[in-house]
């Protein structure tokens, strides 16, 4: 169940590289220069962070008798491990859009958003007893992550454009 640190921080470093690279390809779309696209970038980063740290506090809330045992680098281990689902996205999306210059970032982030919440809610769920708690918070949690990066990149597109 619990990963040694070394193997904890090199996870969490893949996940969060894969969703800068969603950004920055959607960042390319929505903003103007080099400079816009790596603000975005940033705060895409920031906003992954936010939804995996909300999927860990939220999960830790939701059963703390079970998972306080467990301790937060736990939680956030499986987490992460769920989250680890976004790399073929990534793959595909960084294929659409460089190799077929498909505009399809903001739905593969949106898609791997979703896909890597019900993961790792799957995910606390085999380790804590089948438990679907697990899997509802952290569906809904990734759907207003979801949501958050969606109107995150309205909103940066109208103040950019």
């Amino acid at each position: 169940m619990r990963q040694g640190i070394t193997q904890r921080i090199l996870t969490s470093l893949l996940v969060v590289g894969c969703f800068a690279v969603l950004a920055w390809l959607s960042g390319r779309l929505v903003g103007d220069g080099a400079g816009q696209v790596a603000l975005y970038t940033v705060i895409g980063l920031v906003l992954t962070l936010l939804g995996v740290a909300a999927i860990t506090g939220l999960n830790l809330a939701a059963d703390p008798h079970v998972l306080r045992t467990w301790g937060y680098g736990a939680v956030w281990d499986a987490v992460v491990r769920g989250f680890l689902v976004v790399i073929p996205f990534t793959v595909m999306a960084l294929l659409a859009e460089l190799a077929y210059e498909w505009l399809a970032a903001q739905a593969f982030v949106q898609a791997s958003i979703m896909t890597s919440g019900a993961a790792a809610g799957a995910e606390l769920m085999r380790q804590a007893g089948r438990k679907t708690r697990y899997l509802i918070v952290s569906v809904i949690v990734a759907f207003v992550f979801s949501g958050v990066w969606a109107v995150f990149t309205y909103a940066f597109q109208k103040v950019a454009g």
